[in-house]
C-alpha cells in the first residue's frame, strides 16, 4: 500500500507553466524518495497522453469492476473542476 499525503502546493499562470512546474517538480520528488526504492523506473517529468495500447491495458484492468457511490461521487467532482 502507499501512503498519500500533499508533498507541495503549486500555483500557476496557465496550463502550460503548470504542467512544466509539475513536472519539474515531479523529477525532484522521485529523487528524493521513490527511485531509491524501486517504485519509479524514470526520474519523471516524460509523461504525456497514454498510447492506445496503454489505453486499452487501463481499460482491461477496469473492466468489471464495482464503483462504490462513494468513488463515483469523487471521481464526478474532480471531472468537474476547472484548473485554477
Amino acid at each position: 500500500m502507499f501512503d498519500v499525503s500533499v508533498l507541495q502546493e503549486v500555483a500557476a499562470e496557465n496550463d502550460a507553466e503548470l504542467k512544466s512546474r509539475l513536472d519539474e517538480l515531479e523529477k525532484l520528488w522521485i529523487l528524493l524518495s521513490s527511485l531509491r526504492r524501486g517504485y519509479n523506473m524514470t526520474y519523471g517529468g516524460e509523461g504525456d497522453t497514454p498510447t492506445e495500447a496503454v489505453r486499452r491495458k487501463i481499460g482491461n484492468t477496469n473492466r468489471g469492476r464495482k464503483w462504490t457511490p462513494e468513488l463515483r461521487e469523487r471521481i464526478r467532482r474532480e471531472k468537474s473542476k476547472t484548473p485554477s
